[in-house]
């Protein structure tokens, strides 16, 4: 996530700060994430990040997220109808994310 870049190479300087897992993982996380020092002995800058969320299904799966940026979101629409001439109509796949 911290290599991230937009569509002109610079880097989008995105810096994780929530740990998400799945109930299975909860014990590991906490292990990891309520610790005061790293191994090195140095503070530990992710303690307490480690949500919890009951509706993964995956019992492996974790995701990184960044909270602490403002997002702008966008979404394309795919049209129902056919524009005659227009590409509109014949989008094939749709995209939802993030500017």
């Amino acid at each position: 996530m911290m290599k991230f870049t937009d569509d002109e190479g610079m880097p989008l300087r995105l810096v994780p700060d929530t740990l998400e897992v799945p109930p299975a993982l909860e014990a590991v996380a906490k292990k990891l994430l309520e610790k005061d020092k790293l191994e090195d002995g140095g503070p530990n800058p992710y303690k307490g990040t480690a949500k919890v969320n009951p509706g993964l299904t995956s019992d492996t799966a974790w995701f990184l997220h960044v909270t602490s940026k403002k997002v702008k979101s966008f979404i394309v629409q795919k049209s129902g109808g056919n524009n005659q001439g227009s590409s509109v109509g014949n989008i094939e796949r749709c995209c939802f994310g993030s500017k």
